[in-house]
């Protein structure tokens, strides 16, 4: 390395930890958000559980609510799958709770800010997609990449909801597959 330089070589990256994360019980799997506030799991001896996100309590009581309310909340979550009209959850608290899926998903955006928040601590690109409603057009997936790139980021990945495998592809350098859109980061950088 000393007389040609490094090719390919990073000091830190921030992998794809999904399958990994759910087999070690995390309730959240590296920079995704929570796929949802309640999970189901399948018994060895047959039949299965529900599980609220075990860190929902914990959020609670730091934003300030007692031991009751942090009960009745959890209860609702565990009812109905999310926090809207959870009793004595103030509205202004909803979007701590906010997860990939379902009635309080993450905006787009929401996605793009937390991999900009930890893109200067590492020295390769993060793996992650950013999930987009199945709705989303042209527009909107390219300014997802615009944002990305305004934000420094190494690359990002866009996929709209529904095409798992067509999905725009964002990031630098890369030509995109036939039928998707690609936005391009600037060499400058």
């Amino acid at each position: 390395g000393k007389a040609n330089g490094f090719r390919n070589a990073q000091a830190s990256v921030l992998a794809p930890t999904g399958t990994i994360g759910f087999m070690m019980d995390c309730d959240t799997t590296g920079i995704e958000p929570d796929f949802s506030l309640v999970k189901f799991k399948k018994l060895v001896g047959g039949g299965s559980m529900q599980i609220v996100n075990q860190t929902i309590p914990r959020a609670l009581t730091k934003l300030g609510y007692d031991t009751e309310k942090v009960e009745a909340i959890v209860d609702y979550i565990a009812e109905h799958g999310h926090v809207i009209d959870a009793p004595g959850l103030k509205p202004e608290h909803y979007e701590v709770f906010d997860t990939a899926m379902g009635a309080r998903a993450l905006a787009p955006m929401g996605h793009v800010r937390m991999m900009a928040a930890c893109q200067p601590f590492l020295s390769g690109a993060i793996s992650k997609t950013v999930n987009l409603p199945e709705t989303a057009t042209v527009e909107e997936i390219a300014e997802v990449g615009r944002h990305s790139l305004r934000e420094a980021e190494r690359a990002v990945a866009a996929r709209p909801g529904g095409t798992p495998h067509r999905g725009a592809a964002i990031s630098r350098g890369a030509a995109p597959p036939s039928g998707t859109s690609c936005v391009e980061r600037s060499e400058s950088r």
